[in-house]
């Protein structure tokens, strides 16, 4: 029982995804305070937890266009980079029970827009978000500071 709870404490305070879903995902960022020229390293470990397989996004599909993580400002309105993305269909794996993969992407506040409009100095709410077994499974949040 203690064991539990402290994986359970490590992974509240280390960002991580405690769903229903199979997949167990954990969000590291490099900083939380930034300035609009920086960037933030966002580092994602993706985890098949159960019995069974689990369809997911490959690994190498993970980028600008598929970021593998979710920003929202203080009004609670989606963030997202201001990029030209494929409309092609994102390649998927099959992970295998226990199997597991890590990606390290980043976010760019310079060329980020709520709608159409650059977004400003101010904090924001970033979580991991990666698709699996036909849902959206997510992290913890970090405030990050601009």
């Amino acid at each position: 029982m203690k064991i539990l709870l402290r994986l359970a404490a490590a992974a509240v305070l280390s960002g991580c995804g405690l769903e229903s879903n199979p997949l167990w995902l954990m969000m590291a960022v490099d900083k939380t305070v930034i300035t609009m020229d920086d960037s933030v390293r966002v580092t994602l470990a993706v985890s098949n937890t159960s019995d069974r397989t689990v369809e997911t996004h490959a690994e190498s599909e993970y980028g600008p266009c598929l970021p593998g993580f979710e920003v929202t400002d203080e009004e609670g309105r989606q963030v997202h980079m201001f990029v030209v993305c494929s409309t092609e269909l994102r390649a998927k794996v099959i992970l295998q029970p226990g199997e597991s993969f890590q990606v390290v992407t980043w976010w760019h506040p310079d060329i980020s827009r709520v709608g159409i409009t650059p977004i400003g100095p101010g904090r924001y709410t970033m979580r991991g978000a990666v698709f699996g077994d036909n849902e959206i499974v997510r992290s913890g949040a970090f405030d990050i500071l601009i």
